[in-house]
Order: C-alpha cells, then sequence, then structure tokens
C-alpha cells in the first residue's frame, strides 16, 4: 500500500502535461502542486515549500528542468526529483542526470511506471531517521 501522504511538485510549462500527470496522482490518492518552470520550483524552495518529490520537465522557458535541478541541488533538497521530457536523445537524458536527476522518463508516464516511482519514494520515507 503506497502511501498518500507523499507531497508532490510537478513543474512543467505545458498546461496539459501538467494536468495529465496530476489526475494520475489523483488515481494514486495524491495530491499534487503544480508550476510552469523551473524559477518557480526553485521559488517555492526558497520560501520553505518542500516536496518529496518532484517531475520535472526538460525544456521550459524562463529555466529549465537542468538548470533548476542543479540550483535545488545546490541548495540542499534531497527529495527525490524524476525528469520528464518528450525528448528520446540520450544526451538530454545524461545533461537530466548529470545535473542531480534521480531518474529520467520520456513523457507520457505509463500508470506502472508512475506507481514504481512511488514505491521508491515510499522507500525513501521510510528509511529517514
Amino acid at each position: 500500500m503506497l502511501r498518500n501522504d507523499v507531497s508532490v511538485l510537478v513543474v512543467d510549462d505545458n498546461r496539459v502535461d501538467r494536468r495529465v500527470l496530476t489526475k494520475m496522482l489523483d488515481w494514486a490518492s495524491m495530491r499534487a502542486a503544480e508550476v510552469e518552470n523551473g524559477k518557480e520550483a526553485v521559488e517555492l524552495h526558497v520560501a520553505g515549500v518542500t516536496f518529496d518529490l518532484i517531475f520535472m520537465d526538460m525544456e521550459m522557458p524562463v529555466m529549465d528542468g537542468p538548470q533548476a535541478t542543479r540550483i535545488l541541488r545546490q541548495m540542499g533538497v534531497h527529495s527525490r526529483m524524476v525528469g520528464v521530457s518528450g525528448n528520446r536523445r540520450e544526451s538530454d537524458c545524461q545533461a537530466f542526470i548529470a545535473a542531480g536527476l534521480d531518474d529520467f522518463y520520456v513523457k507520457p508516464l505509463s500508470r506502472q511506471t508512475l506507481v514504481e516511482i512511488l514505491h521508491r519514494v515510499d522507500q525513501d520515507i521510510s528509511n529517514r531517521c
């Protein structure tokens, strides 16, 4: 059984993609906050808002996913960060992982993939002191 108290942030400039992912999270009995770009994700952290799981799009205006990921990691964010992108290029995956992502998936995520990600977050939380 997955815990339903996991705090989730969906960072994506495409409103439809954000809604699809948040609806999938609703299906898993989880609520998610949404922002349109990496800068807004960084601003939430600066404001003291934290998340257990962050889904980060790759290409966004204002601040892209790799840049936001790098900044959040430098600020000490240890949340599980999962990159999601419509791009299948190996170089995109490598750039995202180098920035500090934990995982990278090509959109759209399947329900099975989402459940696997949520299980990892559940294990991360269970292993905290």
